[in-house]
């Protein structure tokens, strides 16, 4: 998890998964039926990493970013805690060649 654990909005948040790339990860969830979104909110639509995620010492190829609104519920939470890591033992597997 990327940012201070305490001075955070309670909806949001940005973390990281060693050795696997956000955007086959997004891929995987979305199979799921689970939305995240990687990077930053505030350069969505920019090619460039976030200002703010450089600001962090975050590499941006490496983060998502995931978000609850009024409208989510405990079952979609339970799904991408449930989906995560299947989908990325799945892709460290591939990147081991196993």
């Amino acid at each position: 998890m990327f940012g201070d654990p305490e001075a955070r909005v309670p909806h949001l948040v940005c973390l990281g998964v060693e050795g696997v790339e956000a955007e086959p990860i997004l891929l995987g969830l979305d199979q799921q039926g689970v939305a995240v979104h990687s990077g930053s909110s505030c350069s969505s639509e920019a090619l460039e990493p976030s200002p703010v995620l450089l600001a962090m010492g975050v590499d941006a190829d490496r983060s998502l970013r995931v978000s609850v609104g009024w409208c989510s519920t405990g079952a979609d939470v339970d799904a991408l805690l449930g989906a995560l890591p299947d989908v990325v033992t799945r892709l460290r597997s591939l990147r081991a060649g196993g």
